[in-house]
C-alpha cells in the first residue's frame, strides 16, 4: 500500500497528537486517584462485618473470672523468710508438699518409674504455679535421696 500525500500528513498528525498529548487525570484533572464501584462495595461490607464483631465483643461482660490470677508479692516471693519452721509450720500439721515428698519416695522405694510420679503429680498439683516444675523437682530431689541413702526431707 503506497501512502499518498494526504496519508501521510494525516499518520504524521495523529502520531505528533499522540506524542505531545500530556497524561491523563483520573477525577476533574486532581490527582491519579480512580473511583471503583466494586472495591468500595466490598469495603463497605467489611466495614459493616467489622462493626458487628465489635458490637458483639463489646456486648459481653468481662469480669475477674475471665482474667489470669496473678500472684500477688508475698506469693511470688522465692526466699525464705526470717521465721522459723516451727513458727510457719505449727506442730503436727503436715503440709502438702511433705505429704508429696511422702508419697513420692514411697513409689520410688515400690519401683515406680521416675516419669510416671511426674505427669501423676503433676496432674494431682494443677494448683501449683507450674505444675510440672514442681514435680520434676520433687521426683528428682527424692531419686538422689534415696540414692544417696539420706532422708533429705520429713518422712511422715
Amino acid at each position: 500500500m503506497k501512502l499518498t500525500k494526504s496519508r501521510k500528513i494525516a499518520v504524521i498528525a495523529v502520531l505528533s497528537a499522540a506524542v505531545s498529548v500530556p497524561a491523563a487525570f483520573a477525577i476533574l484533572g486532581l490527582g491519579d486517584i480512580v473511583f471503583d464501584p466494586s472495591n468500595f462495595g466490598k469495603l463497605v461490607e467489611q466495614l459493616a462485618q467489622m462493626e458487628r464483631q465489635y458490637t458483639q465483643i463489646s456486648e459481653q461482660v468481662s469480669g475477674p473470672e475471665h482474667f489470669p490470677r496473678l500472684r500477688s508479692d508475698s506469693d511470688a516471693r522465692y526466699t525464705k523468710s526470717i521465721e522459723s519452721d516451727a513458727n510457719r509450720h505449727p506442730v503436727g500439721r503436715v503440709t502438702q508438699s511433705e505429704r508429696d515428698w511422702a508419697h513420692v519416695r514411697s513409689k520410688l522405694r515400690q519401683g515406680a518409674p521416675p516419669e510416671e510420679l511426674i505427669e501423676e503429680l503433676t496432674v494431682e498439683r494443677a494448683d501449683k504455679f507450674n505444675p510440672e516444675d514442681y514435680a520434676r523437682r520433687t521426683v528428682e530431689k527424692a531419686v538422689a535421696s534415696l540414692r544417696d541413702g539420706a532422708a533429705s526431707g520429713p518422712e511422715r
